[in-house]
């Protein structure tokens, strides 16, 4: 069985989550509305640490819309355009962003991020070095 995910989460009615908690300049956060919103709050946190013990809940290392930087033969950008969420994998929906790629589209294991498809340009840069002076085997980058 296979699920697309393109967008943000959802209640069971279709409706966007509201956030209940903001975050502080310090990094840390705070409720919104703390006594009028506690039912709310407990009902969402409940039913996402549900969601975890079943392993319903998926962390994702980037979004639709993010620019990856794919390390092949050089450095491309590749926006993430979906997911594709399978029993035993995720892949994800890639589509290059430079000019002269003329809207080349790939589709890799969630895995390879961090490996050939970096959230920065300086990683992939990194990688690219390593890559070239020999030290990183190309097929395992």
């Amino acid at each position: 069985m296979q699920y697309n995910i393109k967008h943000s989460l959802h209640t069971e009615s279709g409706e966007n989550m509201k956030r209940l908690t903001r975050k502080k300049e310090d990094g840390s956060y705070t409720f919104s509305q703390v006594s009028s919103q506690l039912p709310l709050i407990m009902q969402k946190l409940g039913g996402m640490e549900d969601a975890e013990e079943q392993g319903l809940l998926l962390r994702l290392p980037c979004k639709v819309g993010d620019i990856l930087y794919g390390v092949i033969d050089n450095i491309y950008p590749f926006e993430v355009n979906l997911f594709y969420v399978y029993e035993d994998k995720v892949l994800i929906d890639l589509i290059c962003k430079e000019n002269n790629c003329h809207d080349w589209s790939l589709t890799t294991d969630i895995k390879n991020v961090g490996k050939r498809y970096f959230l920065t340009k300086e990683e992939a840069e990194q990688a690219l070095a390593k890559m070239k002076e020999g030290v990183v085997d190309e097929e395992n980058l």
